[in-house]
């Protein structure tokens, strides 16, 4: 179980991990993330690179749990894929 060792410590709510895992799972099946969701966005592939190792990098510095980081890069690809109603822009990731 992900949350053993956290039982004991107040703050970790790990009363709730099995709700949040189910919550995202389900929103995991609901939203997929297509498997070209960079067409037709102003993201290139290499923006979205450079975004994935600067978070990769900040996730190894704190040293966070690997589901962590899956779970940044999965939010941050539904964002980007639902941008088209809501353009964004490169310059919304300022990834130079």
């Amino acid at each position: 179980d992900v949350d053993v060792k956290a039982n004991a410590d107040l703050n970790s709510c790990s009363s709730y991990a099995k709700d949040i895992y189910n919550y995202l799972r389900d929103l995991e099946a609901s939203q997929p993330v297509r498997p070209k969701h960079l067409d037709g966005q102003k993201i290139t592939g290499n923006m979205r690179a450079i975004l994935i190792d600067r978070i990769v990098r900040v996730e190894i510095n704190l040293k966070l749990q690997q589901g962590t980081l899956y779970m940044t890069v999965a939010i941050t690809d539904r964002f980007i894929q639902v941008s088209v109603s809501c353009p964004v822009s490169g310059n919304a990731f300022p990834l130079s």
